[in-house]
C-alpha cells in the first residue's frame, strides 16, 4: 500500500517512525476519517477545517501549503494509485514534530494520509437497526481539545472494549458532568415528536462533519432542530435515536438498554440524505 508522507507519495514500508515521535510517546496529534464515494471525497473542506482548526486549538503550526487546494490532488492521487475504487475511506493525521517531554521543543507537524477500499458500496442499510448501551466508566472530560479527534482515544476504546463484552452495537458516551455526548465513532440525535435533539459541542462531543451537514439539510427541509444538553432521564424519554459519521451516513438505534425507539422517521432521514448525496 501507498501512503502520502508530508506532501509524497512513497510505499508504506517507507515510512519509519522514530521512538521520539510525539504521537507514539504521548498520543500528540489529531486525525481525520474521509469519505471517498464516486471520484468525490464528502465534505473534505469541513474535515480539512477542523484538523486545521483542531491544530490551532492544540498551539500546532501546520504547513503553509496544508490546505483543502493543496491536499485535496494529492489525496485523489494517492487513492488512484491504491486502487481503492469507488468506495474508500481516507485518514489523514497529523502529528507535532519530535523534541522535548511534556513541553515540545517544536510546534510545526507532520502528516500522512493512507486509503484503503470499503466493502459496503453504499451507505449503512436502512433496514438494520442497532443496539446501545449507556457507558459510563470512564467520562470524557469537557475541554478544548474535545471537539476535535485526537489521538488520545482511550475513552472511545473502553467503550468499545465494554461493547464487545455485553454485547450490544455502540454505547453512549457520558461526559464529566453525566451528560450523554456521542457514541463511539458517532454523533447522536434524539427525536422528541417533530423536534430534532442533539448535545451541543459544549457539552464534549466531537463537532461531527456529518452532524454539521446534517443539521443544515434538515434545517433546509424545516425540520425542528435544536441543539441541547441531554442526561439518562432524556434519552428514556425519546421517541427515536440515530448515529451519524461520514463513513456510515445515519444509522437507526432500536433500543438503548430496556428502552426501545421507533424508526420511521429516522429512516425518512436517512433518504433525505441519501438524495441530497446522490446516492
Amino acid at each position: 500500500m501507498k501512503i502520502c508522507y508530508n506532501g509524497k507519495i512513497i510505499e508504506e514500508r517507507e515510512m519509519h517512525i522514530p521512538v521520539a515521535n510525539r504521537a507514539f510517546r504521548y498520543g500528540d496529534g489529531l486525525f481525520e476519517t474521509m469519505h471517498w464515494f464516486h471520484n468525490n471525497l464528502l465534505f473534505f473542506e469541513d474535515h480539512i477545517d477542523r484538523i486545521t482548526a483542531g491544530m490551532k486549538a492544540l498551539r500546532m503550526i501546520p504547513p503553509r501549503d496544508f490546505t483543502a487546494a493543496r491536499l485535496e490532488p494529492l489525496l485523489r492521487r494517492l487513492i488512484e494509485e491504491n486502487q481503492a475504487g469507488t468506495h474508500a475511506r481516507l485518514r489523514l493525521q497529523v502529528w507535532r514534530n519530535e523534541g522535548g517531554l511534556y513541553i515540545p521543543d517544536d510546534n510545526t507537524v507532520s502528516w500522512y494520509a493512507e486509503a484503503s477500499p470499503v466493502s459496503d458500496p453504499v451507505y449503512f442499510n436502512s433496514a438494520e437497526s442497532i443496539r446501545l448501551e449507556i457507558y459510563d466508566e470512564y467520562l470524557k472530560m469537557v475541554a478544548p481539545s474535545a471537539p476535535f479527534k485526537t489521538l488520545s482515544t482511550q475513552v472511545y476504546m473502553m467503550a468499545g472494549i465494554y461493547s464487545r463484552e455485553v454485547g450490544c452495537d455502540d454505547c453512549l458516551l457520558l461526559n464529566n458532568h453525566g451528560k450523554v455526548i456521542e457514541a463511539i465513532a458517532a454523533n447522536v440525535f434524539f427525536m422528541y415528536g417533530a423536534d430534532v435533539v442533539t448535545p451541543p459541542v459544549s457539552d464534549g462531543c466531537v463537532t461531527g462533519v456529518m452532524r454539521k451537514n446534517l443539521m443544515e439539510l434538515l434545517l433546509m427541509h424545516d425540520y425542528r432542530v435544536f441543539e441541547s444538553s441531554i442526561g439518562i432521564d432524556e434519552v428514556l424519554e425519546a421517541e427515536e435515536c440515530f448515529l451519524t459519521n461520514v463513513m456510515q451516513g445515519v444509522r437507526s438505534v432500536a433500543a438503548c438498554g430496556i428502552k426501545n425507539f421507533q424508526t420511521s422517521q429516522t429512516h425518512q432521514i436517512r433518504r433525505l440524505l441519501m438524495e441530497s448525496l446522490e446516492f
